[in-house]
């Protein structure tokens, strides 16, 4: 038997009957867009809040696609020509009448998007409560009780937004609205989040998962926020969900065509969080929040793909996905000399490379005579002292890039470069290893699964070129703690634990950096990007673990 609340539900949708309580045809043009108000029964992230906690950008970004925007309370019934109703950030569960004018209007074909935190964080709706019953019902789109929670993550950390930042990736289907997410590898920041469980072939609902946590688990125990009868954080593998979370995903009526979206976190799209933008400049600071919010606006109004947002101009859109059609015709390129030494006897010979660089990554391009095997071992010796000789080289498979200083000591991992295969072969390293300067003094190919294999070696210079334009991501991969820099103005990075080492760079409030280090008495941490790793005074960022939990490091 269903629920007492479902039976009560039906008799009020049949009292509402009329009119004004669903979604008719448009009598406007332009599609009308509706954020809730905030009320005090329920109170919720507000239309006209330019704050950090307010939704003024991404109102920006509905009338942009030619949408007009109103803000109404959720206590009547919503406007006929209502095409889509934006609920983000509700504090308290959704009272029985808000519920009911709400979901008349998506049963008679309304769009939603829905953005909520988790228990505990905030008092939303929880699992067994009627929003997210019927939303798993009708639309295969369960709110969990759980906390998204990385290793790093302590009782104090968690209960402020600044410090449970984390990293979310595109769901391994393909759908047009995260696209983009899947080929540049970009992440979806989240301060706090939420599971959602998403069956992907419900009675009368398609469902597709958008975003996944890589390293997270699940905390189902909401007594970690309780400071009367506060339980530990930690994982419990008999209830706790481990391995990819989803925390984001859309769905699609099959009957009333009606389409909704759930995010597992509020500040995805936050005025001061995931849509903040760089100081003093229009452009996003946090790339894949930006286009994940333009283009889940676009497929909730329904508009044509080909009238979705372009991407954000000005940055160097590279995909490393060993296709190459994106490289550039004026980009320098060396070739080598025609049937030098083969592949193994392939028949495969090194021809074109190209290599180019931009604000915080190398790129390289290597073409063969025939198409490369997956196999293919890439090789380069680089020059970083200006000296003429190798001093650090790069060897490439894919699925793993090791750095080696020719010191026989160090041999590293780098878990945010990455190597491509298919019709060419393409690299990506970061430029934290690979100064101002830097040359290319030898580059190989070699088959890696044959013994004995002779390599295929550049014989000519490779010119690295250099692309006025930022990197999509300063961050990419699951490797490490994520902390923000906190702070008015700049923040210095330095060589060494203190205010007496040399400068390095600066960063503004909001960016993101892996901490992966500390020193002894831990007022100092050692941080990295992609282009930068030096050391940062620890108060003037907001770290997501304890700080004794770091390794201490050795300047």
């Amino acid at each position: 038997m269903r629920p007492l609340y479902f039976v009560v539900l039906l008799l009020l949708l049949v009292s509402l009957a009329g009119p004004t309580a669903g979604h008719a045809a448009q009598t406007s043009q332009r599609p009308l867009v509706v954020f809730v108000q905030p009320d005090q029964p329920f109170p919720v992230a507000a239309m006209s809040n330019a704050r950090n906690d307010g939704l003024t950008q991404l109102q920006a970004i509905f009338e942009r696609l030619g949408a007009q925007t109103l803000s109404i309370r959720l206590n009547s019934p919503l406007p006929a020509e209502t095409d889509l109703v934006v609920l983000i950030r509700p504090q308290r569960p959704t009272p029985i009448t808000y519920m009911v004018n709400l979901w008349y209007y998506m049963m008679h074909g309304g769009n939603l998007l829905l953005a909520i935190d988790p228990n505990g964080q905030a008092n939303p709706d929880r699992a067994t409560s009627a929003l997210p019953q019927m939303l798993g019902q009708d639309y295969g789109l369960s709110l969990q009780n759980a906390l998204v929670t990385e290793s790093w993550f302590t009782s104090t950390t968690i209960r402020e937004r600044e410090t449970s930042m984390t990293r979310a990736y595109p769901g391994p289907i393909v759908h047009p609205i995260i696209a983009p997410l899947l080929a540049y590898e970009l992440p979806v920041y989240t301060w706090g989040a939420r599971t959602v469980s998403v069956e992907a072939l419900g009675l009368t609902s398609r469902a597709v998962p958008l975003l996944q946590t890589r390293t997270a688990y699940a905390e189902t125990e909401l007594r970690v926020f309780d400071q009367n009868n506060l339980a530990p954080l930690e994982l419990n593998l008999d209830r706790d969900q481990v391995g990819l979370l989803d925390i984001a995903a859309i769905s699609e009526h099959t009957e009333t065509g009606s389409r909704v979206a759930v995010l597992g976190d509020s500040e995805i799209l936050l005025n001061g969080f995931g849509l903040t933008n760089v100081p003093g400049s229009p452009d996003p600071f946090y790339l894949g929040n930006r286009i994940l919010a333009e283009r889940l606006a676009a497929w909730l109004l329904e508009l044509p793909e080909e009238e979705w947002p372009p991407l954000p101009t000005g940055v160097n859109w590279l995909a490393i996905d060993g296709q190459g059609n994106d490289w550039q015709a004026e980009w320098p390129a060396a070739t080598d000399p025609f049937a030098d030494t083969s592949l193994n006897g392939l028949d495969r010979d090194l021809g074109r490379v190209m290599a180019v660089r931009d604000s915080e990554y190398m790129y390289v391009l290597a073409e063969t005579t025939e198409r490369p095997p997956v196999d293919l071992g890439l090789h380069i010796t680089f020059d970083t002292n200006r000296d003429g000789a190798g001093d650090l080289s790069i060897a490439a498979e894919p699925g793993a890039v090791l750095l080696d200083d020719g010191s026989g000591e160090r041999v590293l991992l780098v878990p945010d470069a990455r190597l491509a295969v298919s019709e060419v072969v393409e690299l990506r390293l970061p430029l934290r290893f690979l100064p101002s300067g830097t040359a290319i003094t030898g580059l190989c190919l070699s088959i890696s699964a044959a013994e004995g294999s002779d390599p295929d070696c550049m014989d000519e210079p490779i010119r690295i070129g250099t692309v006025a334009r930022r990197s999509p991501a300063s961050l990419r991969g699951d490797n490490g703690a994520t902390v923000m820099v906190y702070t008015s103005s700049a923040v210095l990075l330095r060589a060494g634990p203190g205010m007496i080492f040399d400068r390095l760079a600066s960063f503004v409030n909001g960016e993101p950096l892996l901490a992966t280090g500390r020193n002894e008495a831990g007022d100092w941490l050692l941080v990295e990007n992609a282009r930068y790793q030096g050391w940062i005074a620890a108060f003037l960022v907001r770290p997501g673990e304890e700080l004794v939990m770091l390794p201490v490091v050795t300047p």
